[in-house]
C-alpha cells in the first residue's frame, strides 16, 4: 500500500510584481466567529517556494493596478492534484451557500469575509473537491 502523499509545487508570487499583494495558506481551524474577527493567518513571503497538499485552500489578494487605487483582487484557491484551482467570490456562492441551510455563515462583508465564509462552507462538505466544482459551476 503506497502511503506517499503527493504535492504540488506553488511559488507564491504576485501576478504583476509592481502591485501589492499577499498570499497565505487558510488554517484548518478557521471558525464562524473569523467572519468578523481577524483571522488567523500566516502570510507567505514572495517567491516562496512550497509543497502543498491537495485539499489545501489558499487566500491571494492582488491589487487590480500598480499606481491607480482601483481595489483588490481576492481569490480562494483550492491545491488539486495538478495544480492550484483558483475562484473568485461572488454573490451567487453566497446564494447557493445561504439556500443549502448555512444561515450561520451569513455575518460579515467584504472580500476577505467571502473567501472564509467559502473555506468554512468547504470543510463541511463530504468531499471539498466535488464542493468547489459546484462553486465553479454557480452562475
Amino acid at each position: 500500500m503506497n502511503t506517499t502523499v503527493t504535492t504540488i509545487t506553488h511559488i507564491a508570487k504576485p501576478s504583476d510584481a509592481r502591485c501589492a499583494w499577499w498570499q497565505c495558506e487558510l488554517p484548518l481551524n478557521l471558525e464562524v466567529k473569523h467572519l468578523i474577527e481577524k483571522a488567523p493567518f500566516e502570510y507567505f513571503k514572495k517567491n516562496s517556494d512550497l509543497e502543498l497538499t491537495p485539499g489545501t485552500l489558499l487566500i491571494d489578494s492582488e491589487a487590480i493596478h500598480h499606481r491607480t487605487n482601483r481595489g483588490f483582487a481576492v481569490n480562494i484557491g483550492l491545491v488539486g492534484q495538478k495544480g492550484i484551482y483558483w475562484l473568485c467570490p461572488t454573490m451567487a456562492h453566497k446564494q447557493l451557500i445561504k439556500k443549502q441551510g448555512h444561515a450561520d455563515l451569513m455575518v460579515g462583508s467584504g472580500d476577505i469575509c467571502a473567501v472564509i465564509r467559502i473555506a468554512i462552507w468547504l470543510r463541511r462538505q463530504e468531499n471539498i473537491f466535488v464542493a468547489f466544482d459546484q462553486l465553479q459551476n454557480t452562475k
